[in-house]
């Protein structure tokens, strides 16, 4: 036999309100990520442009390394 506790459906209710919350953050979460990355990926393309006309080749995934970001990772897999 199961326990019955009173308290049981409030928290059931608050768990389930926690969950939709925190998948409402976590897409915002990835969306802006998205944005930062591409971002980051136009930042890198205007450095190896520049450092192109100055004489040095650079590609924008070196660039990217560079700073340590990892804006190219989804790029990657295509």
């Amino acid at each position: 036999m199961i326990p019955q506790y009173p308290d049981m459906d409030r928290i059931d209710n608050i768990s389930a309100e926690l969950a939709q919350r925190f998948a409402v953050l976590y897409d915002k979460i990835a969306t802006l990520t998205a944005e930062r990355d591409e971002a980051r990926r136009e930042v890198c393309f205007v450095i190896s442009e520049y450092d192109l006309e100055n004489g040095i080749s650079i590609s924008p995934e070196d660039v990217a390394i560079e700073y340590e970001w990892d804006c190219f990772k989804d790029m990657q897999n295509e």
